[in-house]
């Protein structure tokens, strides 16, 4: 198969590539279980942290150009808001319950 035709890895190309990172170790080794084992783990590890700085770098990127609301101070504002509603809508208080 030519490298300009690969749509995807085969199973057989899997275990050559897996085959092929081990090194000299067996394939049914324990240690090369272990490499096997660790290579995947770090092929995790790269993916998740890949998403997370791009989402980083995105975000750095939309707060400096463009006009980015201030989420706390958006917070704080529609608290005020509901504070301000309770208090003038709230029922009035009967003379049996303003005594307790």
């Amino acid at each position: 198969m030519d490298e300009g035709e690969r749509d995807g890895d085969t199973p057989n190309q899997k275990q050559m590539i897996m085959y092929t990172c081990k090194g000299s170790m067996n394939e049914g080794s324990v240690g090369g279980q272990a490499l096997e084992g660790v290579l995947l783990w770090v092929a995790r590890i790269i993916r998740t942290r890949f998403t997370f700085v791009l989402g980083i770098f995105f975000g750095v990127y939309a707060a400096q150009d463009y006009n980015v609301p201030n989420i706390h101070r958006l917070f704080n504002t529609g608290i005020l808001i509901a504070k301000h509603c309770e208090e003038n809508y709230r029922k009035p208080k009967g003379k049996d319950e303003a005594d307790s």
